[in-house]
């Protein structure tokens, strides 16, 4: 039986529009334009999507826990699909008080390996900053790294992704873009491999220690993470915490 492929898949200035570096107000969630199509032919395709995020102004309180529960409840209505995540991981660690889960950590998405039955070298990470990619190379995947016009959003040197990334991993302008790659080297050229012709490779992808976690929208529930808690969400439910 042929492996199963998945995307992880950053939130702000990757899927919606981040003019602040902050996106706490689900009225101020806005899809780029072309990220519906994308994400529905990306699911035809059979690839499993995954969300992953760091909040860190909820560490930092600049908002709340619910109020990026709102956001993402706000994204996934644009998309008009509450289920098109298999699961969501948000961070809420800061730099200085980081979480197991905050990117660049590779914790998430090797537990989704292990979840959902993955191999590394068949996963993709999209995203705008540097974390992402360090994300990816940790954890065995291959990163694709946007640079959008709209803004060219750095990661906190903190976030121990800050080295630059342009020449180390493909760039495109749009997820459209990344998605077409992704379709040149797997759909029509079959090349599955991790050395597909592809930077941001791993020298190793360590294994995390396992650490319970939490679900959400897209399978039953919703993962996230927060500095010393962590909290399971539904939709249209209110936030339980579990010290």
């Amino acid at each position: 039986m042929e492996p199963r492929r998945a995307i992880f898949l950053d939130r702000d200035n990757t899927l919606n529009v981040d003019r602040d570096g902050y996106v706490g107000d689900w009225k101020k969630i806005e899809l780029f334009p072309e990220v519906i199509p994308v994400l529905r032919a990306m699911r035809s395709a059979s690839y499993l999507l995954f969300l992953v995020t760091n909040q860190s102004g909820v560490g930092r309180g600049y908002f709340s826990l619910e109020d990026v529960d709102k956001c993402n409840r706000r994204l996934l209505e644009l998309i008009g699909d509450g289920h098109i995540f298999a699961e969501i991981c948000v961070s809420t660690g800061t730099p200085e008080r980081p979480d197991p889960r905050r990117k660049p950590s590779p914790k998430f998405p090797l537990e989704m390996c292990a979840k959902f039955s993955l191999h590394p070298g068949r996963c993709w990470v999209i995203g705008d900053g540097p974390c992402d990619m360090e994300m990816a190379e940790r954890a065995g995947m291959r990163g694709l790294y946007l640079v959008r016009e709209q803004k060219k959003k750095v990661c906190p040197p903190a976030c121990d992704g800050d080295r630059p990334m342009e020449g180390k991993c493909p760039s495109f302008q749009d997820l459209a873009d990344a998605w077409n790659h992704i379709k040149i080297m797997e759909l029509s050229t079959g090349k599955n491999a991790p050395d597909a012709g592809l930077a941001c490779l791993p020298e190793e992808s360590p294994a995390d220690g396992q650490e319970n976690g939490i679900g959400g929208p897209g399978s039953k529930n919703r993962r996230q993470t927060a500095t010393g808690a962590e909290n399971l969400t539904k939709i249209g439910k209110d936030i339980e915490a579990k010290n």
